[in-house]
């Protein structure tokens, strides 16, 4: 089976935008053991298992002629006669910036390479383990902000109730991409009112922040530089402290407008978002990575889960990256990180272990936990998470394998 379809240039191949893509992922397979295998692995990132269908590469290609290719394309080519030119069919998802996983039945790998070379991002040989296809795909939810990008990247952060430590973990985050990464950042704190970042590094905010949400207008570049505190030479912090009994009116589209603005002047915008607040969903649009930080009890589970399916529902193309905190706490309604794991179908991306002193002492400091001991297990673990956000953990390319197979 060849699918004709028009020859064109490699460069139409490169990813050079995301504005067009569809659903987060679809797949489809020529063999009903593949499609079941994928469904199942669907499932545990929250996508249907309606996603994975028939029909290998021929009904890929139909379905991208008459709408928006999805962010993540799996296709099958084990039916198909010509691989490389039946690839061609799928040019709109690759121009679009579809990251597209080959599947075949054979493990050829002059074959696999020019599939990578004509847009694909990996090439699968079946079987292949559901423990490999879900790696992949962590990795392509994961995946690095393009050098390429104008504006910087925002990386939002959230816990499933007070008290998870998402306002510590988006502290030391900031102050590890600013002062170990040398990157320029700003820490936004959503919290108006009970917001900790400020005092995470001993600042007195203004009126700054809810100046910029309740009149977006006068938000420009002299305004951003009244309003933010300096924490580091290439760290800075917008933050507020306002009066609990007066509750600012935020101004329709103004989240979305500061982050563009801040987006324009850093490399990194960290939001510290309350889980509560009213306006999230536009943080959710936005955010390149979004951090949802929990512990693991009964009532912090069951709102993570309540978290995780908003932002499915708001953003559904989100990367999400999850973090138990106090891990290694135990005693009555402690439950276990598998158990985390397995409720919300995703592996932890982060595990901390309780250590109260040590963010006790951070916090009468004035300073985030990296900065203050930056040899911690905390600080050392966190450095890495960082580093994986910003794709500086896997220089070299996170591609291991020309051709992978089942494990």
């Amino acid at each position: 089976m060849t699918i004709s379809a028009r020859k064109s240039d490699d460069q139409a191949f490169m990813k050079i935008t995301e504005a067009s893509l569809g659903d987060p992922f679809a797949a489809y397979l020529a063999d009903d053991t593949t499609r079941a295998l994928v469904a199942k692995v669907a499932a545990r990132f929250g996508w249907p298992e309606t996603a994975a269908e028939g029909g290998g590469v021929a009904a890929a290609a139909r379905v991208i002629a008459v709408a928006p290719p999805p962010r993540i394309l799996i296709v099958d080519f084990a039916d198909s006669d010509d691989p490389l030119d039946d690839l061609i069919a799928l040019e709109e998802a690759l121009i679009a910036g579809s990251r597209v996983i080959a599947v075949g039945a054979d493990n050829d790998a002059r074959l696999a390479r020019a599939l990578l070379q004509k847009g694909a991002v990996d090439y699968l040989v079946k079987p292949f383990s559901p423990e490999t296809l879900e790696e992949l795909l962590q990795e392509l939810q994961h995946e690095p902000k393009s050098d390429t990008d104008e504006t910087g990247r925002i990386i939002a952060i959230l816990g499933s109730r007070g008290g998870s430590g998402a306002s510590t973990l988006a502290a030391s985050c900031a102050w590890v991409l600013a002062e170990d990464l040398g990157q320029r950042t700003t820490l936004l704190d959503l919290d108006l009112c009970y917001g900790d970042a400020a005092l995470a590094f001993n600042l007195a905010p203004g009126t700054g922040l809810r100046d910029s949400l309740e009149t977006p207008e006068r938000i420009d570049d002299l305004f951003l530089d009244r309003a933010t505190l300096t924490a580091g030479e290439r760290l800075e912090v917008l933050a507020a402290e306002e009066d609990p009994s007066e509750t600012p009116q935020i101004a329709e589209d103004a989240v979305e407008n500061l982050l563009e603005h801040l987006a324009e002047r850093s490399s990194n915008v960290v939001v510290d978002l309350p889980r509560g607040f009213a306006q999230s969903a536009a943080v959710f649009k936005r955010a390149d990575e979004i951090i949802l930080v929990t512990v693991p009890t009964l009532p912090a589970l069951r709102d993570a889960i309540r978290l995780q399916r908003l932002i499915r529902d708001v953003a559904p193309s989100s990367r999400i990256r999850l973090v138990i905190n106090r891990a290694d706490r135990s005693g009555n309604g402690q439950i276990g990180r598998r158990d985390v794991e397995n409720q919300l179908t995703r592996k932890a991306d982060l595990v901390i272990a309780e250590d109260q002193d040590l963010a006790a002492e951070a916090a009468n400091n004035g300073q985030p936990i990296a900065a203050l001991r930056p040899r911690s297990p905390f600080a050392v673990n966190l450095r890495k998470f960082t580093k994986s956000i910003t794709g500086q953990a896997n220089e070299g390319g996170w591609l291991r394998g020309l051709v992978r197979r089942g494990r």
